[in-house]
């Protein structure tokens, strides 16, 4: 099998793991938060039917300098258990600890494939930015309109605002980042301010 065969397959693969990353802010955005559909399940099943495709259409090898980063996670799985022992979110972490324990190591694996497709790499980096900046645009047009309230709403459940401020705040900074990363990357001036103005946003 070719990537000649598979057209868009990269991109497509790299989209979708910026989505399946980012799902949980995106589903905390007011113009998402009612869809009829789990964001994160559907995002995963793409990846599964497609990860696959991408792992057979090209070679791979595994780089030993691999080895300290993926040790680093395997001991973040396992200070996250032992962390849900005392920590004092009793009712957020252990139900968040089956799915980093479980679904970590896939994802990994996901990103590790993401990561050493150019193509791929390229499309997750384009869809984290416009992810970012949409999840940013959406929280600030809540609460112009009185639609989301910083702190959460009254009565709810303050781990889980905790939680997705969190989550939605990761995205954001995460474009940011790339936006620095891209204005650092630009040839010309007015597209690096350019880049450098949305760094400020």
């Amino acid at each position: 099998m070719t990537r000649a065969g598979l057209p868009g397959l990269g991109a497509t693969v790299g989209v979708l793991a910026a989505v399946l990353h980012f799902a949980g802010a995106l589903k905390s955005a007011p113009p998402l938060a009612a869809l009829p559909f789990d964001l994160t399940a559907a995002a995963a099943l793409g990846l599964l039917g497609l990860l696959p495709l991408l792992a057979a259409a090209r070679g791979w090898t595994a780089d030993a300098r691999l080895a300290l980063p993926l040790a680093g996670c395997g001991a973040l799985w396992l200070w996250m258990v032992l962390a849900g022992v005392w920590s004092p979110s009793a009712t957020i972490l252990p139900a968040k600890l089956a799915d980093a324990v479980l679904l970590g190591p896939a994802m990994l694996l996901a990103g590790l494939a993401v990561a050493g497709d150019g193509r791929a790499l390229r499309a997750c980096a384009g869809a984290a930015l416009a992810i970012g900046a949409f999840v940013a645009a959406a929280i600030a047009w809540g609460i112009a309109t009185d639609r989301v309230v910083l702190g959460g709403m009254p009565g709810a459940n303050p781990d889980l605002v905790r939680v997705q401020y969190q989550i939605a705040g990761l995205a954001i900074a995460s474009a940011a980042a790339l936006a620095a990363v891209r204005a650092v990357e630009a040839p010309r001036v007015p597209a690096r301010l350019a880049w450098l103005a949305l760094v400020a946003l």
